[in-house]
């Protein structure tokens, strides 16, 4: 699908509901035209990740509280927790209540015991996830909607529902990008 838009405009739509298996996405490429990609999540699964992301949030948050940053994704339903937590017992805490959420199939963990980083640290982090999409949406060869990418101390986290070959390739430019210390691959695959 190609259709002509305004340079000004900046579009990016998530049709929900159109189709239990593969639900369209619409961008924009530098304004000039939109292109259909397809998302292998279900409308449904896309609404719940989001869901299990705000309740698995706001948990951690009135549980714990200041004492850890922890990062909550979900993808397909599997929980990648991420972060500092100070004590084990706060991150063991964490990744109980993740555990415990209704519809969780998996949780990873990935909190390091440590204080809880610095605001420019994860200005960094948002920075190099920034910089990793930008690579990735440039490739034709990588499925930038198939992919979620997380940065936290420097270490870019990918998940998603991918091919083998797909996920070593998102990979292979992640680990591409000034400022990237480790990938870790978090990926489901569908192959």
């Amino acid at each position: 699908m190609n259709a002509r838009i305004p340079n000004h405009f900046t579009l990016v739509l998530l049709l929900l509901g159109l189709s239990p298996a593969c639900t369209p996405v619409m961008i924009a490429n530098n304004g000039d035209s939109v292109t259909e990609q397809h998302e292998r999540r279900s409308a449904g699964t896309i609404v719940d990740d989001q869901g299990v992301e705000m309740d698995i949030n706001r948990k951690i948050r009135s549980q714990l509280g200041e004492k850890v940053h922890i990062t909550v994704t979900s993808y397909n339903l599997q929980v990648l927790l991420t972060g500092e937590a100070p004590t084990a017992e706060l991150r063991d805490q964490a990744l109980k209540l993740a555990s415990n959420a209704e519809r969780v199939r998996n949780v990873f963990n990935a909190i390091n015991i440590a204080e809880p980083s610095a605001f420019s640290s994860r200005n960094n982090d948002t920075w190099i996830t920034s910089k990793v999409k930008a690579q990735m949406l440039g490739k034709t060869e990588v499925e930038a909607t198939h992919i979620k990418v997380l940065t936290e101390n420097s270490w870019v986290y990918l998940m998603g529902l991918v091919t083998q070959d797909e996920g070593e390739k998102a990979a292979k430019i992640a680990s591409g990008v000034e400022g990237v210390r480790r990938v870790i691959k978090v990926f489901e695959y569908v192959n």
